[in-house]
């Protein structure tokens, strides 16, 4: 029978597993419990790539909301683009893991696009104008992925306390 025991030390979760007659191995707790993210066959991407076709598609044309209309689609932006970003980025070998996205890349792709879409594009565009309630929409939508893609490690903290 196989018993692991996971401690908290300083920032990093390490485990110690004890096997029945093998000695003891250590190492980093993630790389026992960390799934690997299935980038465009992610449950999150799946269903949010899904809510956005259903909002453009079938309730634009027929509710009148301010909300659906202006920034339910710019919630979306992190689950729906971020995975296929990180794929591509993961073939070209810019991406050295396939753990689910971290907070940097999140925040990084983030600005990056508030910049582009917010900022720059208005600029070449004529038909496109800056919001600043889009970016807060961003970053709205991308803080929930990042919890919903981590909700494994961030249980495993709360349950190890």
């Amino acid at each position: 029978m196989n018993h692991i025991f996971v401690a908290y030390v300083g920032v990093e979760t390490f485990s110690v597993e004890a096997r029945a007659g093998r000695g003891l191995r250590t190492g980093a707790a993630r790389d026992l419990k960390m799934r690997a993210f299935k980038y465009l066959r992610d449950p999150l991407f799946l269903a949010c790539s899904a809510a956005y076709a259903v909002n453009r598609w079938l309730l634009k044309p027929h509710f009148h909301s301010g909300f659906l209309h202006s920034h339910f689609n710019d919630v979306l932006l992190i689950p729906c683009a971020l995975p296929a970003v990180l794929l591509l980025q993961r073939a070209l070998k810019l991406r050295d893991h396939d753990e689910p996205p971290r907070a940097g890349e999140i925040v990084f792709h983030l600005i990056v696009w508030s910049v582009l879409c917010e900022i720059i594009g208005p600029h070449l565009l004529r038909s496109v104008t800056g919001d600043p309630w889009d970016i807060v929409s961003y970053f709205a939508g991308g803080t929930l992925a990042g919890l919903w893609w981590r909700r494994e490690q961030w249980l495993s903290r709360s349950t190890a306390s």
